[in-house]
Order: structure tokens, then sequence, then C-alpha cells
């Protein structure tokens, strides 16, 4: 889209600003790739020329320096940031302009180690670069009709946005109202839920207070009933004691007087035998 209407641009002022931009943004690209040190620089002279590789070997020196000098004489190394930052600045005027980016790129990834730190920080910068050359460029392309028309239409998008915020504000207090509502209504189920349950708890610990009641009195009953039953069944025993020495006394009296009456009995045999003989005998005299 930006091609295409970068036909557009009329004022050549415009066109040079993105020109720069775009050979800024080409530059930074090139720089996300520099190595710590040139390891393999085979193939970079070729592509950069000799003027660019002599500064980047010089802002490469600079850089080791720089780093060895870190969290030791501030001043210096104040110093050397700034000389390390100058010959960064060399390095890049002597880059040709409009280089081909990816084959420079290629060829600096094989020339040695990249600093991952320093490489994500120069790709954000580059990112951040890109996106304002995007938007820049996109704004020259306006024209005054477009821009009013689009600010016609930020502005429609800022009503509806308001009246979009208003109308969540509504929803939002419905949503509210709403929500107190059910939770009324679940705080009242709640309660009597919880009033249902405190009931049932008391009729369940009613029901078991008459369960034990009942059994304790069951159980009562049953000692009364058991204690009558000893009581009934030792007066029983004395009485059957009782009766069974009246019997053994009878039973002795009887057979005492069941021997007296076979004594008389069998001293009345005894008389009657007697008699009759004494009968026999008097009748046999007479005869």
């Amino acid at each position: 889209m930006a091609t295409r209407s970068r036909k557009k641009l009329v004022p050549p002022e415009v066109q040079c600003i993105v020109t720069v931009l775009d050979e800024c943004v080409r530059k930074i690209d090139v720089i996300s790739d520099l190595p710590r040190e040139l390891v393999h620089p085979g193939s970079v002279p070729e592509e950069l020329g000799d003027t660019a590789v002599l500064s980047l070997r010089d802002h490469l020196r600079l850089a080791r320096e720089h780093r060895s000098l870190q969290d030791t004489d501030a001043g210096k190394d104040e110093s050397m940031a700034s000389a390390v930052q100058d010959s960064l600045r060399d390095f890049l005027r002597h880059l040709r302009p409009h280089i081909e980016v990816e084959p420079v790129k290629t060829a600096l990834q094989g020339a040695g180690p990249i600093i991952e730190e320093d490489q994500k920080a120069v790709q954000a910068l580059w990112a951040g670069l890109q996106e304002f050359k995007d938007v820049l460029t996109e704004r020259l392309l306006v024209s005054s009709r477009e821009e009013r028309e689009r600010r016609r239409l930020g502005e429609n998008v800022r009503e509806r946005q308001r009246h979009n915020v208003k109308l969540l504000d509504r929803v939002e207090q419905e949503v509210r109202a709403a929500t107190k509502h059910r939770d009324d209504v679940i705080g009242k189920k709640d309660e009597a839920i919880r009033r249902m349950k405190v009931s049932l708890h008391q009729v369940e610990r009613e029901w078991e207070e008459f369960v034990q009641s009942m059994q304790k009195k069951a159980e009562q009953q049953h000692q009364s009933d058991l204690r009558n039953s000893e009581v009934k069944q030792l007066r029983l025993q004395e009485e059957a004691n009782q009766l069974r020495a009246q019997l053994e006394n009878l039973a002795a009296q009887n057979r005492e007087r069941r021997t007296t009456l076979r004594t008389r009995n069998s001293k009345l045999e005894t008389e009657i035998e007697n008699w009759i003989q004494k009968y026999d005998t008097e009748m046999g005299g007479k005869q």
C-alpha cells in the first residue's frame, strides 16, 4: 500500500524523508547482525566494501575495549562509549547507499559470534523505527480532504465509543442490579434452607431424645420386671420348699400311721385267729 501511495507524493521533501527513513531501517537491520569480532571475515569485504570493513574492524575493537572497561573507571568508560558511538556512525556512513540487506546480513552472520542481548535491543529499535516509518509515511500520503475525512471518521468512532461506554455502564448497572437481586434471592433461599436444617436438626435431636427416653424406660421396666421376677421366683421357691417340707412331713406321718395300722391290723388278725381257734376248740369239746 505504501509503494502504491508513494506515487501520490508530490513534494520532494516528503520523498526525501521517506528515503532517509528507508535507509535508516536498512542500516539498523544490518547492525542487528554485527558480530562480536570478525572470526571469519572472508566474504565480508565483498558485500560491504573495504572502507566499511576497516570502519567495522575499528568499531569492533573499540567495542571490545569498552566492554573491558565497564564497571571500572566511570570517566574513561563514558569517553570510550562516546568513541564506540562515533565509530558506529562512521561505519554506517561507509555503508553503500541502497545496499542489499540480506547478502550483507548473511555475510555478517557467518563472520563471527553475535551478542544476543545487543541483537535483541537493535531488533527492537529496528521494529520501532519500521513502525514509525510506516505511520509517518501513511500520514504524509494523506491529503487534507482525506485527513478531514479521517478526523470525521475518528470523531464518529469516538462518539460510538462514548455511546458504547454509556451502554456498557448501563449494562453493568443492570448486571449489578440483577446480580444483587440474584444474591438476595439466593440469600433468602439459603436462609430458608438454614432454618429448615435447624428445624430438621431439632426434630432429629428430639427424636433421638425420645428414642433414648423410651429405651431408658424400657430398660428400667425390664430391670424392674427382672427384679420382680427374681423376688417372685424366690418367694415361689420358698413356698415350694415349704410345701416340699410339708409333703415330707405328711409322708413321714403317713408312713408312721401305716406302720401303726399294720401293727394294729396284725394284732387284730392274731386275736381273730385266736378267737377262731378258741371257738373251734370249744365247739369241738361240746360235740
